[in-house]
Formats: C-alpha cells, structure tokens, sequence
C-alpha cells in the first residue's frame, strides 16, 4: 500500500480520536457544571466507548496493519470500501447512542462493524501468506486477528441470553459475555497487533535468522486463561478462578519480558533505526504494559481484585492504561515512524508530549481518586477540574496536529 493512502487512513482514524477525546472531556465536564446538550448520560458514554474501539483503535489499525503486511494487495478497493463504510457506520452509531442509546438501530450498526471485521479479517490474512514476513510479526498478527474473532463470540451470545435467562443469571450472563469481548479486544486484538506492528519494522525478515517465537504461544495461552479474572465475581467458587488468574497473568508478564529478551537482537536492530522521539513513545508505551501485567498480579487478591470491580476509577483507570497508555502511544509512536504523522518541529513534538504527559495525568489521578475511596478518605481537591483540564489539553492538542498535518504533505 502506498505511504500517502496510508497516511490519509490514519488521519481518518486520528479524526476520530478526536471526535471521542472531545466527547469524554464533555463527559468530564458534566461533573463540574451542567451541560444541556448531553442528555442523557449514559447514552453519551455508549458513543464514546463504542466509537473508541470500532472508529479509532480499530480504524488506526486497520490502516497500520494493511500498511505494513499488505504492501502489495490486490484487494485494494475491497479495503477502500470496508474504511469508508465503517467510517459513515461510526458517525451515524454517535448520532444514533446519543439521542436514543441502545435501540434496533445501534444494534444493526453495530452488527455491521462486526461483519467489517470479519470481511477484513479474513482478506488481510489471506493477502498476507505470500509477502515476506518475520515469524514473529508473522504470528503476532496472526494471533491478533484471532484474537479480533474470538472477541466478537461475546457479542453474538448476548441475544440468546437475554431471551432464554431471567433474573441474576441473565444479569450475569450478560456482563459475562460484554467482559469476554472487552477481554479479548484488550488484552488479544489491541496488543499483539501493536507487537506485531513493532517487530514488522525489523528489515531483515529471513527465516534462517534466530528469531524465538515460543514466549508468543506463552502468551496466547496467558491472554485466554486470564479471562478467568474478569469472571471470578460471577461464580460462588471464584477463588478457584482467581488462582488460574494469578498463574495466567504471571506467565502473561514473564513470557512477555522474555519476548523482548530473548529477541534482543531484533529488538536493538528496531530500536537504532528509530526516531528518536518514536523510541521514547515505544518505551512508554511497552512500559505501561508491563505496569499492566503487574496490576494483573497484583489484583488477584480477593480484596484488591473486590475493589478493582467495585470502584469505578480504579475501572476507568485500568481501562484506559490498556486504551491510551499502551494502544494509543505505541499507534502515534508508530504512525510518527513511518510519517502518516508529519512530527518535525519543536512544536509538534510539544504537542505529541502534551497528548501523552495529559493522559498519564489522567491515569495517575484516577489511581489516586480510587484508592482514596477504598480507604474510604476525602477525594482528591478539585478532581474533576483536574481531569477536564487535561482531558481537554488532549482534545487541544489532537486538533492541532490534525491542522498541521492536514496541511503539510509526507
């Protein structure tokens, strides 16, 4: 694919990001002062989730993947049309949450994101098998678009339950499923696509090079079994679920580490290749993985894992370390290298350090805001000022580099 189709994608998808970014500050906004035009609340927050994963997380990826394992496809108009249908699927579903939340609607919105994923899916691993590829990236993508499936059986299952369940089981059930497509978009499509993008940016793609793939296998495995910590609360017996937690999300963390380590080569051969600013994006972007994978540990313990279900900061915390620590980084990191994003002046840099500097602002103050609930201590002083300043400082920020880029050719 060429570097400007690339490039235009990737800006769609940025757009979105904005559009989201915008709607979470308003949500935040909310709580200082009343605001006429959002109605009602929880029908704005299904438009900003909803639109976060299938208008930016998905779209960035779509385009970055495609980029980087499709090179020379065939099927160049079949993904032109998947985009742009999508696209117009997530600005219709924004207007459609909004005013009327969850209806028949949304329902078939969303039920054609799903197929586009699907559609997609199966074309890029088809049109994949015959470039050139390392074994790793090779596997992490692959892994990633499984991953992107598997996600999605959540979503099917959800009808069934609500007609043959009543009472708690259906309540249960029904947040059972939504945890495993969460789970598993998370932990399976965002991740090892971003690990894949990485190790795809490796030049020397020969299969006689050592390049060690088993700590991957580890990790799907791991990814699968830790599913079991989003469901403890839904079983009398969860601690037995909580103990295969603790051996999945140890193994998750350990097998993760060693990827890096035991590819270290590969990983120093990226790395000097690297702006200098997309290395300081990757690094902080791996890092809060890694914080991830030892929250992971960490919250196995009934009470800790009791209140990181409870609390919804501690929710909205964890959530968003995955979504914009992790995700969200590694993709500007990614898009800078490979110059879908124009990042050349003292400015610009500026402003891509403000996007992150705010959401880690964001991170911290929700982890400070729910551990001063659990010990049951005064909140944090103007909390919600705090969070819309930096909310909007992103939203500020991605305007900016939209303007800029919009103007400036790669």
């Amino acid at each position: 694919m060429e570097e400007n189709v690339f490039r235009k994608r990737f800006l769609v998808a940025l757009f979105n990001f904005l559009v989201i970014a915008s709607i979470g500050t308003l949500l935040r906004y909310v709580f200082i002062h009343e605001v006429k035009i959002v109605g009602d609340y929880k029908h704005v927050l299904h438009a900003h989730s909803h639109i976060a994963m299938m208008g930016w997380v998905f779209m960035a990826l779509f385009a970055s993947l495609l980029f980087a394992f499709t090179p020379q496809t065939s099927n160049r108009k079949l993904y032109h049309i998947l985009f742009w249908i999508n696209q117009v699927n997530c600005m219709v579903l924004i207007v459609n949450f909004w005013i009327h939340g969850y209806d028949f609607v949304s329902i078939i919105l969303s039920t054609i994101y799903v197929v586009i994923t699907y559609v997609f899916a199966i074309n890029i691993f088809r049109d994949m098998k015959n470039v050139l590829i390392n074994p790793i990236a090779k596997r992490l993508v692959q892994f990633a678009l499984f991953f992107l499936f598997l996600s999605t059986i959540g979503l099917w299952a959800i009808g069934p339950v609500l007609t043959n369940l009543h009472g708690s089981q259906k309540v249960i059930w029904y947040y059972l499923l939504v945890q495993f497509y969460i789970h598993f978009q998370y932990n399976g499509w965002f991740i090892f696509s971003c690990l894949a993008l990485f190790f795809s940016l490796s030049k020397n793609n020969s299969v006689e090079n050592k390049f060690h793939i088993t700590p991957v296998y580890w990790m799907v495995a791991s990814a699968l079994t830790t599913y079991c910590l989003s469901i403890f609360w839904g079983f009398p017996d969860y601690h037995i679920f909580l103990n295969i937690s603790l051996a999945a999300a140890f193994f998750q963390l350990y097998f993760t580490i060693q990827l890096f380590r035991k590819n270290k080569n590969v990983v120093k051969e990226i790395f000097s290749e690297l702006k200098s600013g997309v290395k300081i994006l990757f690094i902080i972007s791996f890092s809060a993985l890694i914080v991830k994978q030892l929250l992971q540990v960490i919250i196995i313990y009934p009470e800790m894992a009791h209140a990181s279900f409870v609390l919804r900061n501690y929710v909205i915390a964890y959530l968003h370390l995955t979504f914009l620590g992790v995700t969200t980084v590694f993709i500007l990191g990614y898009a800078w290298q490979k110059n879908a994003l124009v990042i050349q002046s003292v400015f610009s840099k500026i402003i891509i350090s403000t996007i992150v500097i705010s959401i880690f602002a964001i991170e911290l103050l929700l982890s400070i805001m729910g551990s001063l609930s659990w010990a049951g201590r005064q909140t944090v002083p103007l909390f919600y000022q705090l969070v819309f300043i930096f909310s909007f400082a992103i939203v500020l920020s991605l305007l900016i580099v939209l303007i800029v880029n919009s103007r400036k050719k790669a």
